[in-house]
């Protein structure tokens, strides 16, 4: 069940919807599902702003600049109709 994924599993899932030709389209796709199935927008919140701060740590700024945007729309950052 997606609700109960670990961290593990999920930045296993993130990560390859990272790779994906197009991430952000990609991620906001993952993160839908993931909340349509009942996982915790917060729990999701905080998991993928850890992720996003790897990716800066890493100097992967891609690939934490696509979690950042979504980040956005998760938080209802955003402009209207675009958030998650």
């Amino acid at each position: 069940m997606i609700a109960s994924l670990t961290t593990h599993e999920l930045d296993d899932l993130v990560a390859a919807t990272l790779r994906a030709p197009q991430p952000e389209c990609e991620l906001r796709g993952m993160v839908r599902a993931l909340l349509a199935s009942g996982f915790d927008r917060e729990a999701l919140i905080r998991d993928l702003n850890r992720r996003r701060l790897q990716m800066e740590a890493a100097r992967r700024e891609q690939e934490g600049s696509a979690l950042f945007d979504v980040l956005d729309a998760l938080a209802g950052w955003c402009g209207p109709g675009l958030e998650l």
